[in-house]
């Protein structure tokens, strides 16, 4: 059975709390998803001999995914990810 022990009244202090929260999880995502984006994409490219046909390393991942794709490329998923 579930059992309720924190109830709190919506009031100023509990919607400057979920404002809080929302605004912490958009920059974390909006400083984290081009990370992500780079080490997917390193992750996941073809190897032969134990090295990538694509990326060198991951600065190599970000020139290249900004001058083919443009720079809002690094935040494909942005949504999801939030």
């Amino acid at each position: 059975m579930y059992v309720n022990l924190l109830v709190l009244e919506a009031n100023v202090l509990t919607n400057f709390c979920e404002t809080c929260s929302l605004l912490a999880g958009l920059t974390a995502t909006i400083m984290g998803t081009p990370a992500d984006v780079v080490k997917t994409r390193v992750m996941n490219q073809p190897t032969e001999n134990g090295k990538g046909l694509y990326y060198k390393n991951s600065i190599d991942c970000l020139q290249k995914t900004i001058k083919n794709e443009g720079f809002l490329a690094l935040y494909k998923g942005f949504l999801p990810i939030w």
